[in-house]
């Protein structure tokens, strides 16, 4: 993923930087407002980290500009000095979220991931919108077993049902297919399929990861989260 650091501090960009490159993501910087917008003019980025206070312009207006510009970019907001105006400015303009310095950068890293799998997410649609007036056909499914003609059956059965579905089987043998087949043909087709690696998750932020967290649960958790779950079911 492509993520711009917005800050004037040179030190706190710099350890941003180096965090993230460690997670394996594409980084650029500036120190201020002008150099963000032309590196967002001239490239493809798919998060900024945007601190609100700035040498040349306020951080809501850039996000504001990036919004109109971009309205898939998902914009982290970061300031020293919260106020309850800032942050409901930012979230009405659409700021994935809000980070208060000093943070904990494990919690940052949590956040960037979620804005990863809304930026994967959203992919996804654009491909399913290109095929939206094709309806799912069968015929993509290749087997004469009895095995198959069950499965067959089951999607047919379970997909315009509320119920939920555990899929199982060896590597390569279509689970993913299935489950794309299942959600195409339910109700929740127009909604978000995501596709999660849990063994890209650590083990310890697991279940945070999945099902969220409310502040003060546990050392570190310094705010609400929305788990994964939550954020399929919207």
């Amino acid at each position: 993923m492509k993520i711009l650091i917005v800050d004037d501090e040179n030190s706190f960009r710099q350890h941003l930087r180096n965090l993230l490159k460690r997670e394996g993501h594409q980084v650029e910087e500036a120190a201020d407002g002008k150099n963000a917008l032309d590196i967002v003019q001239c490239q493809s980025v798919n998060l900024v980290l945007l601190d609100i206070v700035l040498p040349d312009m306020d951080g809501i207006q850039i996000l504001k500009k990036l919004k109109e510009w971009q309205p898939e970019i998902q914009i982290i907001m970061i300031t020293a000095n919260a106020t309850v105006e800032n942050a409901v400015a930012s979230m009405k303009l659409g700021a994935y979220d809000y980070l208060i310095k000093p943070f904990d950068f494990d919690e940052l890293i949590i956040l960037v991931e979620r804005a990863g799998e809304l930026v994967r997410l959203r992919r996804d649609s654009e491909v399913l919108n290109l095929e939206k007036n094709r309806k799912l056909q069968f015929d993509q499914f290749v087997g004469q077993s009895g095995h198959y003609k069950q499965t067959m059956e089951l999607i047919r059965k379970v997909a315009p049902t509320q119920s939920t579905v555990l899929i199982t089987g060896e590597t390569g043998t279509g689970k993913e297919l299935v489950a794309r087949a299942i959600h195409y043909m339910s109700e929740r087709k127009d909604h978000p399929f995501l596709v999660i690696n849990c063994n890209a998750i650590q083990d310890t932020l697991l279940e945070s990861e999945m099902f969220g967290h409310e502040k003060g649960s546990f050392t570190g958790a310094v705010r609400n989260k929305r788990g994964l779950v939550e954020v399929a079911s919207t």
